[in-house]
């Protein structure tokens, strides 16, 4: 099985949000506090016999895309560290997801995902794009063409690939609703994990999800 995350000891995220914006001083606190929760997650999957862990790439409150282009350098390194930790306390397979497209798309030039055992990565930006009204067929051209992006991706990093996420809501509902403003998209929901499962079963490239 592939290990969960573990937010915290207690629950919480533990480095709270910036008011006055993410300066590098509180990154690399954040990078600290993310090192000891992939540690503590090692730990815990080794005691457990979990087969598979994913390298948690950023305490979940704070997306990667946070970084600017002077901190992604500092965040591959730390990244790369923390990989490296993790196999001190953990024997068996690491998964690491890829940050935009490395060796193809420059865009972010992070690349630790290289150093785990298996690749991932997740589609939100085509389940993003599928509404109730699309069509099955036009569904499965969405999905086709946002996992053909990382064909040659998966290709260049030589490693297994697996897509890593397969949750989409169900529902659609702004902050605090009320009952007569949650919308039930079951259909929408169809849809997207359908064009998911047919893209993913045309692509030998892809070996898990």
């Amino acid at each position: 099985m592939i290990g969960t995350a573990i937010a915290s000891d207690d629950g919480n995220v533990p480095i709270p949000c910036p008011k006055d914006g993410f300066s590098l001083e509180w990154w690399e606190k954040h990078m600290d506090e993310l090192e000891r929760w992939n540690v503590y997650n090692a730990r815990t999957a080794e005691a457990t016999g979990v087969d598979y862990l994913l390298v948690q790439p950023a305490i979940s409150a704070y997306p990667v895309e946070e970084y600017n282009n002077e901190q992604y350098p500092n965040y591959n390194q730390r990244m790369n560290e923390i990989i490296k930790k993790m196999r001190n306390y953990y024997s068996n397979k690491l998964v690491a997801e890829m940050v935009g497209l490395p060796g193809v798309d420059t865009t972010y030039s992070i690349d630790y995902c290289m150093d785990a055992d298996i690749v991932s990565a997740r589609l939100q930006e085509s389940w993003d794009r599928v509404s109730v009204s699309t069509s099955q067929e036009e569904a499965n051209r969405i999905m086709a063409e946002d996992v053909d992006k990382y064909s040659r991706a998966s290709e260049l990093s030589g490693k297994r690939f697996i897509m890593q996420q397969l949750s989409v809501g169900s529902l659609d509902y702004p902050n605090n609703p009320s009952k007569e403003q949650i919308e039930n998209h079951w259909e929408r929901q169809k849809k997207v994990l359908n064009a998911f499962f047919n893209a993913a079963n045309d692509r030998d490239w892809i070996e898990g999800i």
